[in-house]
């Protein structure tokens, strides 16, 4: 007896469906883990079940843009000390003078300038005074 091509479409229609099935259910156990109650290489959650694979990369990507805020505010906190560092790093006068270097060193700035406008000025009126 010889099958009929008719039969054969028919076998294959029929398979088709359970094929299906047998490859959703295995996505579906790759997804959610075995017996769909998550991966315990995953974690767990704050409930204290496994993750399934979606979870487990929601759980990464919050825990990498916690990190990402860590590093930047470690990063201003290292700006913040190496601009301390450059301000002890200056020569200072030692203690108790060093309470008085922020007077002096504007008192310092201020005889500079009159200093720089002094022989502008003699040499105004003192040219005709020395001749």
């Amino acid at each position: 007896m010889q099958s009929r091509p008719d039969d054969a479409e028919e076998t294959d229609a029929s398979q088709a469906p359970q094929d299906h099935v047998a490859v959703l259910r295995d996505i579906q156990t790759q997804l959610r883990g075995p017996d769909l109650a998550g991966w315990p290489q995953l974690g767990t959650d704050e409930d204290g079940r496994h993750r399934s694979l979606v979870d487990a990369v929601a759980a990464a990507l919050t825990q990498i843009s916690e990190l990402r805020t860590e590093v930047g505010d470690l990063e201003a906190t290292i700006a913040e000390l190496e601009e301390q560092v450059r301000g002890l790093s200056q020569p200072r006068l030692p203690w108790p003078l060093s309470l008085a270097e922020g007077p002096l060193t504007l008192l310092a700035e201020q005889v500079a300038r009159l200093e720089a406008l002094l022989p502008e000025t003699l040499g105004r009126g003192g040219g005709s005074e020395h001749s």
